[in-house]
């Protein structure tokens, strides 16, 4: 399963279920090869598994699913696809294989195609073309003859008879000439002219070949991971399947069915440890290492942080008795180095079980606290925020409080300090009133009532804030943290009114005077009858969008590529300010990532930008207009990342985004309908990235996803799908 932590020669787990016929997935007992007395398992591969997403092989056809950052093949980027989606452009295809963020398939012709983010240029096998391929796009140098492909990271190598050729990014001499960097287009691995097949990981910067051994048997010679060139594993004399970890772990499954690892230390390959695992008959490895027994039984260990020799395995429940697995495919997440595997049985059913936070297992990304519940130890608050990691709130005894795991405060997501619970932040010289959560929570801003305003950097070492000095920073009524990394801007730009200059937005490393301020300059944005500021706080490294209500009009500026500034124009970006189209004078309003929502004064939402998940109550927008939500009588309206929420005195609705049941409705359906929430007297709303919480006369409620403990309920949506799940 080269490419997705892959095991030389091992099926991938096969296409998807539901999806009858699945060419490719070959006979598992197709041994191609040998040497000596040993056969090497060559058996195609039909599922590949990368770092946030999942393809497999139907009746030829490749079908992708799970986090699109171009890695699916479907042309549209950027979005989450639960449901496997055909790849397009892609021929009649009879193996998968996968890196880091590209896939690449080997058609029945013996050609390849590839598909995902070209940087590198392991896409086009051409130096000179780097551009990335949203749709499968043919291999110029590769139309046939090709036996096996796998995937090392960023770099594609293919096995015409026993020649092996790579190209991609040289990552640590991937190419097989020892270490080097940048793109290179096909070169053959000096030396290797016998392989038998080929094996990579999806992060480790390493490929092995299984070869005929110099008198009997096979031996696994490996290159890249810093090695000088193309080296023998010292001992190893019998391999007929190799899998590597992301961690630089080989893993060698002999002809008796023995597992033995080793790993490049010093330049040089180790002499093989065994593994504590039944006989096998199959291997895979990624962040974990997979192994199947001689009757089909799973077992799985964690392997990120030590040998895989060193690990306790565990069989995996759930999987059908009487039904053996015969193929194995693992992978990682995008985020924190997270796993996931996928398994075929002998009968054709698919399982997937392990992390599911870019919903790359294609069962609807299960998760925790889909309906609204009150956060232990929180009672009456002034205030709640959402962030991407964490959630805080300001209590009427003016205590900041937060949990989950904010940046700002020392608590970054995969560290040991995560808060499950709500914890005091202490150390102010005044009373807080209002918390502001920036980039990816690495900025916190506690605005005092005084009107001081205390920042928390990532990084900082202060323990407890600084007092800012920006223009009449001890007069502040409102400090919001904005999400800008550019040029010359400090990260966690800033934007404040003055009780001084009421009618004026300072703003911090945002737009608003046709560029960008540069390092440490405010720039002075007038209004007249200002009232509010709203930003979406959560993009991380682009410049978000923002909006100023003045005089009840709504006046918006930055990112319009999908509307969301309300220009109707066609421009991509607006520099300057502009009064947004509405048939009513504006009393509040929320930015998501990419769309943006008023509340008129007759209780009214109006939403424009970005539908594609229907966060703006409808199934889709023109630029920039904006269109009103089946919703009235409201009284507040929060954006979400990908998903709205507003409120009345009686009752709560929430439409768009629900994978991980952020709208509070019980299930995780989501779209354009508004939802009706089970909450009453709701006083104040914050929405994170796929969590929302309200305020309400009990104290603080949340619900959604519980990634990095942010529900404050000691919960964490890590693992979604803890046992095996069949793919829908």
């Amino acid at each position: 399963m080269s490419g997705s932590g892959g095991a030389a020669g091992v099926s991938g787990s096969g296409g998807i279920a539901g999806m009858s016929g699945s060419s490719g997935s070959g006979g598992d007992a197709g041994a191609a090869g040998s040497a000596g007395a040993v056969a090497v398992d060559a058996t195609p591969r039909d599922l590949a598994m990368s770092r946030a997403a999942g393809c497999g092989l139907s009746g030829g056809a490749a079908y992708c699913w799970g986090y699109n950052s171009g890695v699916l093949g479907t042309a549209e980027t950027g979005e989450t696809v639960l449901a496997p989606a055909k790849v397009l452009n892609a021929p009649d295809m009879v193996q998968l294989a996968a890196g880091r963020s590209h896939l690449c398939g080997l058609t029945s012709a013996g050609g390849v195609h590839c598909w995902g983010l070209n940087d590198g240029a392991q896409c086009s096998a051409d130096a000179g073309d780097l551009s990335s391929r949203v749709t499968a796009t043919p291999v110029a140098p590769l139309s046939s003859g090709v036996d096996e492909l796998t995937i090392s990271a960023q770099t594609t190598c293919v096995r015409r008879g026993g020649l092996v050729s790579c190209f991609g990014h040289d990552e640590k001499g991937t190419l097989g000439s020892g270490p080097q960097s940048g793109p290179r287009g096909l070169t053959d691995v000096p030396g290797v002219t016998d392989a038998l097949a080929l094996s990579a990981s999806t992060d480790a910067s390493l490929v092995c070949a299984i070869r005929p051994g110099p008198s009997a048997g096979t031996r696994v010679t490996c290159w890249g991971e810093g090695l000088a060139g193309p080296a023998d594993v010292p001992g190893l004399a019998d391999a007929v399947e190799v899998a590597i970890t992301s961690a630089g772990w080989v893993v060698a499954r002999t002809a008796s069915g023995a597992v033995l690892s080793t790993s490049v230390s010093a330049g040089a390959l180790s002499a093989p440890q065994p593994v504590p695992v039944p006989t096998s008959t199959r291997i895979a490895a990624q962040e974990d290492v997979v192994s199947v027994n001689a009757t089909g039984e799973v077992v799985r260990a964690r392997s990120t942080d030590e040998a895989p020799h060193a690990q306790s395995y565990a069989a995996v429940p759930g999987l059908p008795v009487g039904d053996p697995v015969v193929s194995v495919s693992t992978g990682s997440t995008y985020l924190y180095g997270l796993a996931s595997t996928c398994a075929r049985t002998a009968s054709g059913e698919r399982f997937c079980w392990g992390d599911d936070i870019a919903c790359q297992l294609g069962t609807g990304c299960p998760e925790d606290e889909v309906t609204p519940f009150a956060v232990p130890g929180i009672g009456p608050v002034q205030s709640v925020t959402a962030g991407a990691f964490s959630t805080a709130i300001v209590d009427m005894a003016s205590k900041v409080r937060f949990w989950g795991a904010p940046r700002a405060f020392g608590k970054a997501p995969g560290s040991s300090e995560w808060t499950a619970t709500p914890v005091d932040v202490t150390g102010f010289v005044g009373a807080p009133s209002r918390v502001s959560l920036g980039v990816e929570d690495e900025t916190a801003h506690v605005l005092l009532q005084g009107g001081g305003a205390v920042r928390f950097r990532y990084g900082a070492p202060e323990t407890t804030g600084e007092l800012l000095g920006a223009p009449d920073a001890g007069k502040l009524s409102s400090v919001m943290a904005a999400s800008v990394y550019q040029a010359g801007v400090v990260p966690g730009g800033l934007a404040f009114f003055s009780r001084d200059t009421p009618d004026t937005v300072f703003s911090y490393g945002v737009y608003g005077n046709g560029g960008v301020a540069p390092g440490g300059a405010y720039l002075s944005l007038p209004f007249a009858g200002i009232s509010a500021h709203v930003t979406y706080e959560l993009q991380g490294y682009n410049p978000s969008h923002h909006c100023v209500i003045a005089g009840g009009a709504l006046s918006c500026w930055g990112p319009n590529k999908s509307g969301q500034t309300g220009d109707e124009s066609a421009a991509d970006t607006t520099t300057t300010p502009h009064a947004v189209t509405l048939p009513r004078p504006v009393v509040s309003a929320c930015a998501g990532w990419k769309h943006t929502c008023a509340l008129d004064d007759m209780g009214d939402v109006h939403c424009f930008g970005y539908a594609g998940a229907g966060q703006t109550g409808t199934v889709s927008s023109p630029k920039g207009v904006p269109q009103k939500v089946a919703v009235s009588g409201q009284i507040g309206v929060v954006c979400g990342e990908q998903h709205t929420c507003s409120w009345s005195p009686t009752d709560v609705h929430c439409w768009g985004h629900n994978l991980r049941g952020e709208l509070g409705a019980g299930d995780r359906t989501g779209g354009p309908i508004p939802r009706k929430v089970a909450l009453s007297g709701v006083s104040a709303m914050s929405a994170g990235d796929t969590h929302t919480c309200a305020l309400t006369p009990a104290g603080v409620s949340c619900w959604g996803g519980g990634y990095a403990m942010k529900l404050g309920n000691g919960k964490s949506g890590f693992y979604a799908a803890a046992t095996p799940l069949v793919l829908p």
